[in-house]
């Protein structure tokens, strides 16, 4: 299996990475373009690198900052908790309305997706001194983007289904949404599967794939990360405790099966993997801080976990023998 390779760019902040096909990335979209609808923040474009297994997901780095420091202003007005407030209301009280199963999913991502973008802004709070109010507001935070995530994704299955019955000709993961009723040459999807570049604006999306991903690659600043050389990696303790193990690297869905009793490491977890993570001697992640998904779970779980080490999925392999001191943060390879 051929891996992607992972990028960087000083023009670009690299925001999440998931398992997602082209055809939900064109659903999701909607969740950042939607992100004006919270006063004071933007992002405009998303940008995401990926093929069959992996993707990386990029939004504007002047963006970011701006709505960096958008939240830390909030923090200090107290508009998060009115923010919260809404939002709240919203999702108790929401109700897809309709039998258009893809608009339902649509206007949902459009209606909740904003508070659940904005989530990753305030989980940023962690940076800043530590109180009571912090800690509640971090607490909150994780609670109410779960609630809205049980709309959103939920609705986007039931579209997905939908589609997939009414395409079932079709691989429409590979897909567009604006492409559907058309025929995507299979060279093109073939491509797609290799490696491909989404640009999504709220006026449209473009796929690039093989010379002109390269174009866009170079006109956007964007470089390989690779870090392939390190014995060693330090990260942040997500949960506690030390462990020895075999590695089992998780780019996706059909990876995370098999990880009984070894050290899972991945770039980030998604919910999907929940029920395999459980039974992992550790988890090891290439992003996230200590309130990301993967920090949450395992605290939960119990298991050992070392988050934001940046470069782990491309220095460990599978079967490599490994050591976890997620007490101190650091994640090294061991002779056998």
């Amino acid at each position: 299996m051929r891996f992607m390779i992972h990028y960087q760019s000083s023009k670009w902040q690299i925001f999440v990475s998931r398992p997602t096909s082209i055809l939900k990335r064109d659903f999701i979209k909607w969740t950042y373009l939607s992100l004006d609808k919270i006063s004071g923040f933007n992002l405009s474009k998303i940008v995401a690198i990926g093929n069959n297994q992996e993707m990386d997901v990029f939004v504007n780095k002047k963006e970011d900052r701006k709505n960096y420091q958008q939240i830390i202003s909030q923090y200090c007005n107290g508009k998060i908790e009115k923010i919260f407030a809404q939002y709240k209301e919203i999702i108790t009280n929401y109700q897809s309305a309709g039998h258009n199963l893809p608009k339902q999913c649509l206007n949902s991502m459009k209606d909740i997706g904003p508070i659940l973008i904005y989530s990753y802004y305030v989980e940023r709070l962690v940076d800043l001194e530590e109180s009571k109010r912090r800690d509640e507001l971090i607490e909150l935070n994780g609670n109410l983007r779960d609630s809205g995530a049980k709309i959103v994704y939920p609705l986007y299955n039931c579209a997905y289904k939908f589609l997939q019955k009414k395409y079932g000709n079709k691989p429409i993961d590979s897909y567009l949404i604006k492409e559907l009723a058309k025929l995507v040459d299979g060279r093109e999807i073939s491509k797609r599967k290799f490696f491909y570049i989404f640009v999504g604006t709220k006026k449209n999306t473009h796929i690039y794939t093989g010379d002109a991903a390269k174009v866009f690659l170079r006109r956007h600043g964007f470089i390989p990360a690779i870090n392939n050389q390190a014995r060693e990696l330090k990260g942040l303790t997500a949960c506690q405790g030390k462990v020895k193990g075999q590695v089992k690297i998780v780019r996706g869905l059909s990876d995370i099966k098999n990880c009984n009793g070894k050290v899972v490491i991945c770039r980030e977890t998604i919910i999907e993997y929940m029920p395999y993570i459980k039974k992992a001697l550790g988890l090891v992640t290439d992003l996230g801080g200590i309130n990301c998904h993967a920090a949450i779970a395992t605290r939960e779980f119990k298991i050992p976990c070392v988050v934001g080490t940046t470069f782990a999925t491309q220095v460990f392999n599978d079967g490599d023998l490994v050591e976890v001191d997620a007490n101190k943060g650091v994640v090294k390879k061991i002779e056998d």
